[in-house]
């Protein structure tokens, strides 16, 4: 008797399965809907006082990350040692202005919306990486790892990063 299940329905299926099973437990960044990335990113700031927010770099001037985690909602974000908290809507702007302006090869700034593994809105992410890790911390508690440094170096020319084609 022939079989007629062909041996790579069998490992689609199980590939799958461990795929699922491997994301239980992480968070997982989306961006935000691009034609109100502007306007969302204002609304974070001037609602400053509504947000925990850190930002991820050696100093404000060099951040790679803003992250802001909603102060009354039932979920939290939990940032590593390396995320720094800041306050004052002043600061905050100047922060995401200095990040908004670097455009370097395989970093380009965006907004994203930080999901947990409930599928709920836990916060928001505005930076040119599209990568972090988030790891269930806890019921309702995301723990946000580290970012890559931020290209903007002191001093540094963005000219000199400017892509020529091999890069993209």
């Amino acid at each position: 008797m022939e079989n007629k299940h062909p041996t790579w329905v069998f490992g689609a299926c199980l590939w799958m399965a461990i795929s699922l099973i491997g994301c239980a437990g992480y968070g997982r960044l989306r961006p935000y809907p691009k034609p109100d990335t502007h306007w969302k990113i204002q609304t974070l700031v001037h609602e400053a006082s509504d947000y925990e927010t850190y930002y991820f770099g050696s100093n404000e001037a060099n951040a790679a990350g803003i992250l802001f985690d909603p102060r009354n909602n039932e979920t939290r974000l939990r940032p590593g040692k390396m995320w720094r908290k800041i306050k004052g809507s002043e600061r905050i702007a100047a922060v995401v202005k200095g990040i908004d302006i670097g455009d370097f090869p395989h970093y380009r700034p965006s907004l994203y919306r930080i999901f947990g593994p409930d599928g709920k809105i836990y916060g928001y992410l505005f930076t040119g990486w599209n990568h972090v890790v988030l790891k269930a911390a806890g019921e309702n508690a995301l723990s946000v790892y580290g970012l890559k440094d931020s290209p903007n170096y002191e001093g540094a020319d963005p000219f000199m990063y400017e892509a020529n084609g091999a890069d993209e």
